[in-house]
């Protein structure tokens, strides 16, 4: 987790090199890194939930999962620019806030979720159980709602 602004160098289409803003970057084998300064800026719900979606985002790549193509879960993958125009600053104002279908869930695909199993080993219901817990507690509704209708099917 980094305080600070992350940035990657791109190439442009002229051939020269821009300086491009990153909220997250992970590899495969382990290594990842996030910012959360501008999630600081101003900690309402929804930025610390777009703030949790980059964490765990990362954190499966470091798991080696890729970009979702199947699903809208936790790991499709979103531009930067989409993601910085859904984060609020203090004011509310200056930043467009788009619709909630920007931020991707917090939760994983049925291919995903069979992905990090196979990796972790673990108990899907219980994991929701406890996801539940989390998102019940930071306020995060629509996850909340989501995983009590997963945890249905279990019964």
């Amino acid at each position: 987790v980094n305080f600070g602004d992350l940035y990657e160098d791109h190439e442009d289409i002229d051939g020269g090199i821009e300086k491009v803003d990153v909220i997250g970057r992970a590899t495969g084998d382990g290594g990842g890194v996030i910012t959360i300064s501008r999630f600081l800026e101003n900690p309402t719900t929804r930025n610390l939930q777009i703030c949790m979606n980059t964490a765990v985002h990362e954190t499966l790549h470091m798991f080696g999962i890729d970009h979702c193509v199947y699903y809208k879960c936790v790991m499709n993958a979103m531009d930067v620019e989409d993601l910085e125009a859904t984060i609020v600053n203090k004011q509310g104002t200056g930043v467009k806030r788009p619709s909630d279908d920007l931020i991707t869930p917090l939760h994983l695909c049925p291919i995903d979720l069979r992905k990090l199993e196979d990796v972790c080993g673990f108990d899907v219901k219980i994991r929701y159980e406890n996801l539940l817990r989390v998102c019940t507690e930071l306020g995060f509704d629509s996850e909340k709602d989501w995983l009590q209708k997963r945890l249905h099917c279990f019964k």
